[in-house]
């Protein structure tokens, strides 16, 4: 049979080393809590936008330039300030003015008797009668000798019944619409030649003088 300590200071010297045994080992250490992981929100990718569509460039079509209508008798031709119409243009070996008398030309010259309507657009109501003149195919003014007007009045009239007179760098009255004869001297070399009447600021109108 074992034998009990009954030794009193023994007794206590053992309790005094498992205490200190007991306080050295402590107890043992709560586990540590493990933090719950944060919900972090997932972003929502952003869509990307589709790109722009561009337009094919509208094609524009160049203008065509309207063609300039050439002056031709017969045919009305007009500024802002006149609108003319060259009726009629005629070879003269001579002249009959008026009043009995007529004219022949010197040699190696010619008469062109010139027919034509005349109407002011604008405020002027005459022109000067140096601004009424045929250049010939040298580029040569010839202004006109004689003259003659007759209104309107919106009746046809042959220009070539109308008397003359012979005017100098005067003015020629044109307040209503008129028929206008004028003849002019140039050089015979001009026949069947084109030629240009001009009446002031209007467009020249070509013609070819002949017998």
């Amino acid at each position: 049979m074992p034998k009990t300590l009954s030794n009193p200071i023994v007794l206590a010297f053992l309790v005094l080393v498992l205490a200190s045994l007991a306080c050295s080992f402590g107890a043992p250490p709560e586990p540590t809590a493990t933090p719950e992981p944060t919900a972090t929100d997932t972003p929502i990718p952003t869509a990307t936008s589709k790109p722009t569509f561009t337009p094919k460039p509208t094609s524009t079509s160049t203008p065509v330039p309207t063609p300039t209508e050439v002056p031709e008798m017969g045919k009305p031709v007009s500024t802002k300030n006149w609108e003319i119409t060259v009726i009629d243009v005629i070879y003269r070996s001579r002249i009959y003015p008026g009043g009995g008398y007529y004219y022949d030309p010197n040699p190696g010259y010619m008469f062109i008797d010139v027919g034509l309507k005349v109407k002011s657009l604008a405020a002027s109501t005459s022109v000067f009668s140096s601004d009424i003149v045929v250049v010939d195919e040298t580029g040569e003014e010839w202004p006109a000798l004689w003259s003659g007007t007759k209104d309107a009045n919106g009746a046809e009239i042959d220009p070539f019944t109308i008397g003359m007179n012979s005017i100098l760098d005067e003015d020629i009255d044109i307040s209503t619409e008129k028929y206008l004869r004028l003849v002019f001297v140039l050089n015979d070399a001009s026949l069947d030649h084109e030629i240009h009447f001009r009446f002031e600021d209007v467009p020249a109108v070509p013609f070819t003088p002949t017998k």
